[in-house]
């Protein structure tokens, strides 16, 4: 990061408590704005992320708190401004240790954190109104068909907060999926080195009037 350059951050809520977190640890706090989360409609992701983006066009650097999302940040761009975003794939990769970022380990785990478990659509509140809008069968069958493919809950213990504030909205979604609820480690590193200009290797910097492309978040 240049030094004197204006900079803002533009975040997906769910990660909030890991942006503020970082804010603490390093005294190093950006202007930021929270977005609602809009990843399964990458469509709305996009064009919400346009709209931001066109209201800080006085920035110099915008930095994204942001994975590739299914493709919400495919075409995404700014004609003045300076795009800085994780080479992630989306929120939850974002937070994974390098020894955890991969196929193998991903498949079969549903990632949660206190800011996913938080949203007004998080896992546990959804199961409940597939309960009462298609009854206790139909959402049975339901669930076997969307969620069959899981093995486990899994919870990223990211040093962003108490890790046991989130173990009973985790065990009564597990209880409901009828799969265990395991623990794992996160990391910050990521999110410190986008606020802190330390952008390596795995981050995107896109130019004014460069766009972002799939080929150049997801490795």
């Amino acid at each position: 990061m240049i030094s004197g350059a204006q900079s803002v951050l533009l975040a997906c809520e769910t990660l909030k408590d890991e942006t503020e977190e970082v804010f603490s640890r390093t005294g190093k706090r950006l202007p930021v704005r929270y977005l609602p989360v809009r990843h399964d409609r990458p469509a709305d992701m996009r064009a919400m992320l346009t709209r931001t983006i066109d209201e800080h066009a006085d920035a110099d650097f915008i930095l994204l708190a942001y994975g590739y999302c299914g493709g919400g940040l495919e075409g995404i761009g700014s004609p003045s401004s300076t795009l800085v975003v994780p080479k992630v794939h989306d929120c939850i990769d974002c937070l994974l240790t390098e020894e955890h970022r991969n196929a193998d380990f991903r498949t079969g785990r549903y990632f949660l954190t206190r800011g996913w478990l938080r949203g007004k659509k998080n896992l546990p509140k959804k199961l409940k109104a597939l309960s009462q809008s298609l009854g206790e069968k139909r959402s049975a069958e339901y669930i076997k068909t969307v969620y069959g493919g899981y093995r486990s809950l899994t919870l990223l213990d990211d040093g962003a907060y108490p890790i046991k504030e989130v173990f009973s909205p985790a065990k009564e979604a597990a209880g409901m999926l009828n799969l265990p609820v395991e623990q794992v480690n996160g990391t910050l590193s990521r999110i410190e080195k986008l606020i802190t200009g330390r952008w390596d290797e795995d981050f995107l910097i896109a130019a004014p009037g460069q766009c972002v492309k799939r080929e150049a978040l997801i490795r």
